[in-house]
Parts: structure tokens; C-alpha cells; sequence
């Protein structure tokens, strides 16, 4: 792999989603291809399965049978030398079935209503009544307690979906509908009524496959959702695993938050949710910071003070984005002040729904939030292209993880505010990758960490890193001994650190040495 000049990955990764509108979505063409070929069938009083079955293993796909008709009705079809797609109508439809061709899998699942603003949702089969929102398990609890993984500055809980296994969904403010990202197994969630999409987002692609599923239920410890609509993104790229170096599925925001007083312990990594009327709100006020919130579109909005260079103070109105692990972006586009500092440098920002994003990376003199005021943040600026029309008069960026775990937040949609109460990290420095190299997991859940992008005269450069190498040891430290989340902790640790690594490079294993160097 070739190094690539001015294109530095930082790992400490933000995630940024924003869904724009939806639209129906036709096959892609490799979809229609198979679609294409002709099959002839003669079945006679057969189960159902079976025929589809045939159809699948004609086209070389993998069946997935998501729906609630009677599988193994015994069916009568016939027919000769027909496109493969125009078979599966007339048969699937005979049994209000559809189907769709995703990833080398035959989803065949139940037929709704095209029109997804005019979908009545379907009582669900635990006869729970139709709900959006979550409910508590045990009605008489005031509050319930969700443990999190904080993975840079990323909050994780554990869901499960259909009765699934757990799954690991990152807890987003942006997102309004749950979002599965990355779906090893589709059979496994049993997702209903799937339908095909458009979903837009930050990125390079500014638009992205998907497919909506309805009828779903979603547990967290403690309160289930029913009646879920949920999105699976159709898109092999947009992989937030390997960034984070932990097995990532999905997103979900709005519906957990819309209901409940939500308390977030970034120190203990436990979120509270509480019914309204039970949360002490006279306690908390009185050691917090009050931000009052407004909504566009579900996505929670603040106001706050930027300090650029020239003493130039900037009020601005930042979303509040737990699905940003840095501290804050601004977008130069909204705010003719809001321009990066002089000696910021270009880089490669993170992943967005619709791919990748790019900017400028730099510190700004400060931001404010109420009274409290933090001094040299590192401000993300991405590239107007790949936002487009998300900020303008609307908001002027976000404000991400690096500044809120430096709180106990507290998020009362109901009364639209949050309170913030200043942790035993509020005055830590605010801190970057120094050494230039940036290091993923391509396989989460094993210690396998390799080096992707090496920037050009950094210390790792001079040291002799190079794309690709695969790290054996790390200041004493095994490789099988840390996470991901630890190593780049490391790398941002303080200026002038040493750090003596031990890599493998086509079968040899080599030693860099070098100290990490601030770049502004």
C-alpha cells in the first residue's frame, strides 16, 4: 500500500449520521442481472419453501425466509423459461410475499404497503398494542440502568432485536430511527416487512441503499420497545467495527431518549433512564449547568460561544451528538468567522452514513457552554461538499463526546434541556494522535491492530512505519494484552513521550522507536 500524503486518519474516531429524507429504492444492477435469468419450474402440491428454495439455489443466492405466511403450504406453479424476478413476483404474490436480493441472500419477506408515510403498524404478535415508544418491563420502577462500553468517547450498550443475541448499538442523539450498520446474519434478527430505500448523509456518496423493517421489537435491560421501525443499511463500506476495535451493529437515538429523563455517568458507564415524574430535578439543577434545547427534525440543538483567533467570539447553535466522539465541528460554510486556525492541517475526519469525510483539523481559542469555558479545544472543520445543506442558518456543527464525558449529563427531552454537571475530568487538556500513525482492527474482538495511513515527516515516518505493518508489542505492552481504545489513548497521551514498537513486516518483525510530537 502506498503512503498517502496529506490523508491522516484520526482514530479517535467521530461518527456523524444524519438522515435527510427517504425515497424508494430499485434493484442495483448486479441485482437485476440475476434477476434476469431465465428458470423453468414444474412443481405439484409442494411445500412452499421448497419451491423458493429451488429458485435460490438456481440463482446461487442464500434463502432468508422473513415472513409470516404458512412456509410449508403445499403449493401448484408452473412455468418455462421466464426471468427469474418476474417468477418470484407471481409466485410470492399469490401469499402477500415480496422479496429483495441483498449481499448474495434471498430475503423473502411480507408484503406492505409501498407507501411508508400511510403504514399502519401491525399489532405485535405478543399482543402488545401498536407503540412506538419503549416501556419499562416492571411499570412500578422509576428508573432503569443500562451499562455502556465507552469506546473513544463512544457510548455502547447492549440490544437485542427479535429475541436476537445481544448486539452492540452506539447510542446517537442524530439518529431518529434505529439503525443497523452492519448485519452479519440476517436470519438471526428476524427483521419484518423490509422495503427498500434512500437514506442521505454526510459523506461522499451523499446517498446510500437501505431497507426499512416494521413490526420489530427492541430490549434493552429493562424496557422493550414494540412495533420498531428499524433501517438496515445496505452499504459494505460504512463499517464502524474496525475504527473502534469492537464488534459495532447499529445506532439508535430518538425513541430511547423522547420519553425519559436520560442520565448519563460517564465514570461509573451507566446510563439511567427515568420516568419524569420520579427524577430529582431539584437535586440536579442545583450542581448543573442548564443548556435549553431545541429540536429540528428530532436532532437536539444548543447555543454556545466559539473564541476563534483575533479574539473573534462566535455565537453559535451546535446539535448535541453523542454519535461524535470528538469535541466539536464547525462548519465554516454557516459562519464566516468560523474559519480553521492558520496552522491546522487536512485530514480525514471520519465515516459518515454516506461515506467518508474530510476537512481541516485544528485548535480554536475556546468554546463556552453556559459558564463553563474550556480552553483550546481541537475543532473538526469538514469540507462544505460533504455536508451539504445540514448547517446554514439551522445550526453551525455539533458538539461530540471529547467535551460531554467531561460531565454527567443529563437529557430531559420532555423539557427540553440538558444539565451538565462538571466530573473529575472537566480541566483535563484536550489531546490528539502525536505520532502520525493511525492503526485499525480489521477483525474486532481479536488483538490483530495494523497500521493503515502513515503522515509524511511524522515521528512514526521518520521512525520508518509503514501501511500495513502489523504490531507485535508496544512499549513492553503485547499486542494481545490491549485494546485498540488503549493504543490510541497511548498515542495521545503527552508530547515527548517514547515509544518503542515492535512490528511485523512481511514475515520479519522490525523496531521503530520515536516521541510523540505535537502538529498544532
Amino acid at each position: 500500500m502506498k503512503r498517502q500524503k496529506g490523508k491522516r486518519i484520526i482514530v479517535a474516531f467521530s461518527l456523524m449520521l444524519i438522515f435527510l429524507f427517504t425515497l424508494p429504492c430499485p434493484h442495483t444492477k448486479a441485482q437485476e442481472t440475476i434477476l434476469q435469468q431465465k428458470i423453468s419450474l414444474r412443481a405439484k402440491e409442494q411445500p412452499l419453501i421448497d419451491i423458493i428454495h429451488h429458485v435460490s439455489d438456481t440463482l446461487g443466492l442464500q434463502l432468508t425466509y422473513n415472513a409470516n405466511a404458512d412456509a410449508n403450504e403445499l403449493v401448484s406453479f408452473r412455468c418455462e423459461n421466464e426471468a427469474a424476478g418476474k417468477v418470484l413476483k407471481e409466485l410470492l404474490n399469490r401469499y402477500q410475499l415480496d422479496y429483495m436480493v441483498s449481499s448474495g441472500h434471498l430475503i423473502v419477506h411480507d408484503l406492505f404497503n409501498n407507501d411508508l408515510n400511510n403504514y399502519q403498524q401491525i399489532e405485535s404478535t405478543t399482543g402488545k398494542p401498536p407503540y412506538q415508544s419503549f416501556v419499562f418491563n416492571h411499570t412500578e420502577r422509576k428508573s432503569v440502568a443500562i451499562p455502556f462500553i465507552d469506546a473513544s468517547n463512544l457510548i455502547i450498550i447492549p440490544v437485542r432485536i427479535n429475541n436476537s443475541e445481544n448486539l452492540n448499538f452506539i447510542l446517537d442523539t442524530g439518529v431518529k430511527v434505529p439503525t443497523i450498520t452492519e448485519l452479519p446474519d440476517t436470519n438471526q434478527l428476524n427483521l419484518k416487512f423490509l422495503q427498500p430505500l434512500k437514506l442521505a448523509g454526510l459523506g461522499e456518496l451523499k446517498e446510500v441503499n437501505a431497507y426499512a423493517s416494521f413490526n420489530n421489537k427492541i430490549e434493552f435491560a429493562g424496557l422493550t420497545g414494540y412495533n420498531q421501525t428499524i433501517h438496515v443499511v445496505d452499504n459494505p463500506d460504512f463499517r464502524i467495527s474496525p475504527l473502534i476495535g469492537i464488534p459495532v451493529h447499529g445506532l439508535i437515538g430518538f425513541n430511547l431518549f423522547k420519553d425519559y429523563v436520560i442520565k448519563i455517568d460517564y465514570a461509573r458507564k451507566i446510563i439511567y433512564l427515568y420516568q419524569p415524574e420520579h427524577f430529582n430535578m431539584k437535586r440536579a439543577l442545583r450542581k448543573s449547568e442548564v443548556v435549553n434545547l431545541e429540536f429540528t427534525d428530532t436532532k437536539p440543538l444548543m447555543k454556545a460561544t466559539i473564541f476563534m483567533e483575533n479574539e473573534k467570539n462566535v455565537p453559535v447553535k451546535l446539535m448535541v451528538d453523542l454519535g461524535a466522539s470528538e469535541a466539536v465541528w464547525l462548519s465554516s460554510g454557516s459562519d464566516k468567522r468560523l474559519q480553521p486556525p492558520e496552522n491546522s492541517i487536512r485530514t480525514f475526519l471520519g465515516r459518515g452514513m454516506a461515506g467518508d469525510l474530510y476537512g481541516k483539523k485544528g485548535r480554536i481559542q475556546a468554546i463556552q457552554i453556559g459558564r463553563v469555558k474550556f480552553e483550546e479545544p481541537i475543532a473538526s472543520f469538514p469540507d462544505t461538499s460533504h455536508i451539504g445543506g445540514i448547517t446554514g442558518k439551522k445550526r453551525n456543527g455539533s458538539i461530540g463526546g471529547e467535551i460531554l464525558r467531561r460531565f454527567i449529563v443529563v437529557i430531559d427531552y420532555p423539557n427540553r434541556r440538558m444539565l451538565l454537571q462538571p466530573g473529575r475530568k472537566i480541566h483535563e487538556p484536550f489531546n490528539y494522535n502525536m505520532s502520525g500513525i493511525d492503526i485499525v482492527n480489521p477483525m474486532p474482538g481479536l488483538p490483530y491492530y495494523k497500521i493503515i495511513n502513515v503522515q509524511k515527516d511524522s515521528p512514526g515516518d521518520l521512525a520508518g512505519l509503514l501501511p500495513d505493518d502489523v504490531i507485535v508489542y508496544i512499549n513492553h505492552a503485547a499486542a494481545k494484552d490491549i485494546t485498540l481504545s488503549e493504543l490510541n489513548q497511548l498515542l495521545m497521551s503527552r508530547e515527548n513521550r517514547n515509544i518503542k514498537m515492535l512490528v511485523k513486516r512481511d514475515g520479519k518483525l522490525i523496531r521503530a522507536d520515536f516521541r510523540l510530537q505535537k502538529v498544532f
